[in-house]
């Protein structure tokens, strides 16, 4: 290789490699950390206010059964909205049935606050079918009146092993139903 064929691919992975590695950490990355939102009073009923960034409880540690081994931890996963326009970070906590879901650009992989709207889970469990709305949540840094989050806390949730199902999203104006399982 010559000297300027390797001074380029230097230059490049200068750039490149820490492009990737923010990317990695934005997607579920920090927001993989689920932190409890606020309750709500029930399936379908809108949340609280959530609190100021910072303030949010850590992740919760995967409870334990009686054998002394870790059960159903808190996952992220990432799904797809719409074809490659968006992406959706849905972290679940089944010991506290907390439900997050934070849309992101797909390109940038930053929060992409739109139009506040309800997005609706509509889930398999072991006990059947179950549909439950998840609020509006903005982000301390999404413009009045827009929202990147949709936080969700349900009984019923508790002790699950994972999401099934689907939700259901409007983004300005324009309606998104992805498929939990199919990730990203």
């Amino acid at each position: 290789m010559t000297r300027s064929a390797s001074e380029v691919l230097r230059r490049l992975s200068l750039v490149l490699v820490p492009a990737a590695l923010t990317l990695l950490l934005a997607s579920c990355g920090d927001r993989g950390k689920v932190a409890a939102p606020p309750a709500s009073k029930g399936a379908g009923e809108a949340a609280s206010p959530a609190k100021k960034a910072g303030e949010g409880a850590p992740a919760a540690k995967a409870p334990v059964d009686s054998a002394g081994s870790a059960s159903a931890e808190a996952t992220c996963t990432q799904i797809d909205i719409g074809d490659h326009e968006f992406l959706g970070d849905l972290d679940f906590d089944p010991a506290t049935g907390a439900v997050v879901l934070t849309v992101t650009d797909h390109s940038t992989g930053k929060p992409f606050p739109h139009t506040k709207a309800e997005a609706v889970l509509n889930l398999v469990l072991a006990s059947g079918t179950a549909q439950v709305k998840m609020a509006a949540d903005p982000l301390p840094e999404d413009p009045e009146g827009k929202s990147s989050r949709y936080t969700l806390t349900d009984a019923a949730l508790k002790g699950q092993k994972g999401l099934k199902g689907r939700v259901n999203l409007t983004i300005d104006g324009k309606l998104y139903v992805c498929d939990l399982a199919s990730g990203h």
